[in-house]
């Protein structure tokens, strides 16, 4: 992603009939490079309204959020992307926990992306972690199978408890080493 919401790569890789908010990540340095190599960006459908909103910035993963609507649908929905190059820290669930304390206001809510952390072995401690502190939120996890071509769970789609879920699909990796991920939820 470049510095700016008309990058034009990120308007190439844009579906047709979407739109799209992006928070490029920001600059190192002063390196004279034209593009900064990263960033999250969520992309909704045209016939959605979006409004994104301010989160803290934080250091041990990226994040984006828009409040989504339209007449028949509404939710806050966060973009998360938390590098796999550097491991679990306690400032991770520090950082995960603020933001969560930041949302919880917000009923029906999606939070999707990778967190590098391998969700489906459920021994190990930083999976054991998330899942309480997702738990205290009262959040579910909707995906369970591997994500990642290496087959490792790292991708999520977390919900309100409460919230329906109809269906999630996982295919397999083709353009990245990750999935797509696609859940319906209920209107």
């Amino acid at each position: 992603m470049g510095d700016a919401h008309d990058c034009p790569d990120l308007i190439a890789c844009s579906p047709v009939g979407y739109s799209y908010v992006d928070q490029p990540r920001p600059r190192a340095d002063n390196t004279g490079l034209h593009t900064n190599h990263g960033g999250v960006v969520l992309f909704y459908r045209d016939d959605l309204r979006a409004r994104q909103i301010e989160l803290p910035e934080y250091k041990s993963f990226e994040a984006i959020g828009a409040f989504l609507h339209c007449p028949r649908f509404s939710d806050l929905t966060i973009v998360v992307y938390r590098p796999g190059s550097v491991s679990v820290s306690d400032d991770f669930f520090e950082d995960c926990g603020d933001l969560l304390e930041c949302i919880s206001t917000y009923s029906d809510l999606r939070i999707i992306g990778d967190i590098n952390i391998h969700l489906a072995v459920l021994a190990e401690q930083s999976t054991i972690k998330f899942q309480q502190l997702i738990d205290v939120h009262d959040l579910t996890q909707h995906v369970v199978v591997p994500t990642h071509s290496l087959s490792h769970a790292l991708d999520m789609l977390i919900t309100r408890a409460e919230q329906i879920v109809n269906t999630v699909s996982v295919d397999p990796p083709m353009l990245s080493d990750h999935s797509q991920i696609v859940g319906v939820l209920a209107a």
